[in-house]
């Protein structure tokens, strides 16, 4: 008899808790944003502010929202030869789903870039806009500098002076939105390079 009730126990918590996990799974936000590019033709050029290739650019989620002010340009890859460029947008949600949309813009190269004098602000370039590491893996921002130039600080000392702006965990899945720049030794800051640390 009493084996029988605790059988009979052992399957009602068992139901109960198949129940619970199918609970949570439905309740789980799996579905990334949608966004909204602008109709029409954008046109950029080289140097100009990244918030213009923001302009009419909007995004939703069906849980957080509109999402639009968290939209960011993750890459901006010039088409070689045909003055157009392609800009892939990204965004993610409060349970780190991520959409990417993709639009062609107008491009335009600067023909030269002068330095004269001191107190110029340094460059940065980087080998790519972001990456995907696993967790609890080494993420070194300097393997991402391809360049950098200033018309003072020789190379080395600029990239002693890497500032990663923006926090992020090795120990916990995410996407991390970051800047990378270099100050010289008069305190100038270079453009601020945009970068994703994605965690899995």
């Amino acid at each position: 008899m009493k084996k029988a009730l605790y059988f009979i126990i052992l399957s009602i918590l068992s139901i109960a808790l198949l129940a619970a996990t199918i609970v949570i799974r439905k309740q789980k936000d799996t579905e990334a944003p949608g966004i909204n590019l602008p109709a029409g033709t954008l046109s950029y050029n080289e140097g100009d502010p990244v918030e213009k290739l923001l302009s009419g650019v909007s995004a939703w989620d069906n849980k957080d929202g509109d999402l639009s002010a968290d939209v960011f340009v993750y890459e901006l890859v010039p088409i070689q030869a045909t003055g157009m460029a392609k800009v892939v947008y990204a965004v993610s949600d409060s349970s780190q789903n991520v959409a990417t949309a993709d639009l062609m813009v107008k491009y335009e190269r600067k023909k030269s870039v002068v330095r004269m004098g001191l107190g110029g602000e340094p460059v940065i370039r980087l080998t790519s806009s972001g990456t995907t590491i696993s967790k609890g893996e080494i993420f070194d921002p300097h393997s991402f500098i391809q360049s950098v130039y200033d018309d003072r600080d020789s190379k080395e000392d600029l990239y002693n002076h890497l500032v990663v702006k923006g926090s992020y965990d090795l120990t916990r899945v995410g996407h991390y939105r970051l800047q990378m720049y270099i100050t010289d030794s008069e305190g100038n800051e270079s453009n601020k390079a945009e970068f994703l640390l994605v965690v899995e």
